[in-house]
């Protein structure tokens, strides 16, 4: 199928040819990206049209609890994934370019295996403590948050899934189920339920969309297994737990101090004011969020791509690489500022004439994502050359003091407080893990490569050598 052609990375000969040239390397992503690109590009209209059809259908207080069940969804979601989608991208494509099939596919099946206990650890805690809340105040609305907690087990497996279908080269096939199908399923059944007369909830809403996913993501599981089976065939799978522990804890870090600046927000602003204040701000969390589509779709070829380009010793091909992507993201990170400045008031308004009065908000939150879009693939750089543990480091470092601007100016600005500490802490992470990635690897990952005729001098040292 054109799905399995096109995206068998580790194979593809026209990967071989784009490492001999910049050229090749920028039609290479251009039409190997295209796919995804499309795919995100859906998946971003399937969203929105479910988010205005929501918002116009329920009252603000009920939106509000919505987008607070979905960002502790989010947030207990990668709690529970327990860093193994970024460890697959990562050891999958290192032990096959080492041709250790072995190593390889015990890599996969211990990272599966730890995602399914995670993920059901993580609902049963989640469970007990909704339970001990509504113990301790019963009046307190707990549907919602029961749902929530359910949602929390697919979210995690479909994840981990995704990143299991990239590693292994199959990258339309990896998004398809949660970006088209469930998206596009959850826009009928609410179109369905408004025609009804069920009374439309965030509650219902939330379980719908955990019930459909379990259904979804039960052939992808099958797909995974036979794949791994085909590209790794008679090696015996080879846990290697020495060595998984030891990068694991670190990438759990990863995602879950990541999150933070995805999903804290409107946490954080709950907490002040009730899920029932947040509905604008999670409206303009998400309009903003839009520039990260083109920066989701690079890094959906560049992981595996790094981790092959470093660990079989073309150091060349890693900033080339960067450089491609950085070419890629630059226009339309500007061309998104523009029209966030210009007409921002009028993409708010398609949720509602309430949800305008956040241009504001939605001006300064997009600021920090455009500076998350410049700064390149320096996460997936840091990672998937072995510095995780560095990068913990810096992402630690700049989420809690996101986090603590965010505790200190909500109060003095409200929800404004919120979105200058999320662009303030973007800003903060994309100076620093610049600044270590090209003193101690030698590549700049960031749009400031643009400005240099050739390639930064690879000066890589070994994972986790390097001290900041």
């Amino acid at each position: 199928m054109k799905d399995e052609a096109m995206t068998q990375v580790p194979a593809d000969s026209d990967l071989i040819a784009a490492r001999k040239a910049p050229a090749s390397l920028l039609r290479y992503f251009l039409a190997h990206g295209s796919s995804a690109a499309a795919i995100k590009l859906a998946a971003v209209i399937l969203s929105y049209l479910f988010l205005i059809l929501l918002a116009r259908s329920v009252d603000e207080a009920e939106y509000g609890r919505y987008g607070f069940a979905i960002s502790l969804t989010v947030f207990l979601g990668i709690l529970a994934n327990c860093g193994q989608g970024m460890a697959i991208l990562r050891f999958w494509a290192q032990f096959q370019a080492k041709d250790d099939p072995a190593r390889a596919k015990g890599a996969m099946l211990r990272s599966y295996l730890t995602v399914l206990i995670g993920a059901g650890g993580v609902v049963g805690l989640a469970f007990l403590g909704v339970a001990l809340a509504k113990l301790l105040n019963p009046a307190l609305d707990a549907g919602y948050l029961y749902a929530a907690a359910f949602l929390t087990f697919p979210s995690a497996i479909a994840a981990y899934q995704g990143a299991a279908m990239r590693a292994l080269g199959f990258v339309a096939r990896a998004m398809l189920p949660t970006d088209i199908f469930h998206r596009g399923v959850m826009v009928l059944a609410l179109l369905y339920l408004l025609g009804s007369s069920l009374q439309l909830s965030a509650e219902l809403v939330l379980w719908i969309s955990g019930g459909l996913w379990l259904v979804l993501l039960i052939p992808q599981a099958v797909r995974i297994v036979r794949e791994t089976r085909r590209q790794a065939p008679a090696a015996k799978a080879d846990l290697d737990i020495p060595a998984w522990r030891g990068a694991s804890l670190g990438l759990w870090g990863l995602g879950v101090l990541g999150i933070l600046s995805q999903s804290s927000d409107v946490v954080v602003l709950g907490l002040y004011y009730g899920p029932e204040e947040t509905g604008t701000y999670f409206v303009a969390l998400k309009v903003a969020s839009i520039f990260l589509i083109f920066f989701a779709t690079a890094n959906v070829l560049t992981a595996p791509m790094i981790s092959r380009a470093f660990h079989g010793g073309d150091h060349d091909e890693v900033q080339r690489i960067c450089r491609t992507i950085c070419a890629l993201l630059i226009l339309p990170a500007g061309c998104g500022l523009l029209i966030v400045v210009f007409a921002g008031d009028l993409l708010l308004g398609l949720f509602g004439a309430s949800f305008a009065e956040g241009h504001l908000v939605l001006g300064v939150l997009s600021a920090g994502f455009v500076i998350c879009v410049l700064s390149g693939p320096a996460n997936m750089l840091l990672t998937m050359t072995g510095h995780e543990n560095k990068y913990l480091q810096i992402l630690g470092a700049t989420r809690i003091a996101m986090v603590l601007a965010q505790v200190l100016l909500i109060p003095l600005l409200g929800p404004l407080g919120a979105a200058v500490g999320s662009a303030l802490g973007q800003l903060a992470l994309a100076v620093w893990s610049r600044s270590f990635a090209v003193r101690h690897l030698g590549v700049d990952p960031s749009v400031l490569c643009l400005l240099e005729r050739q390639p930064r001098p690879a000066d890589l040292t070994q994972p986790d050598g390097g001290q900041d």
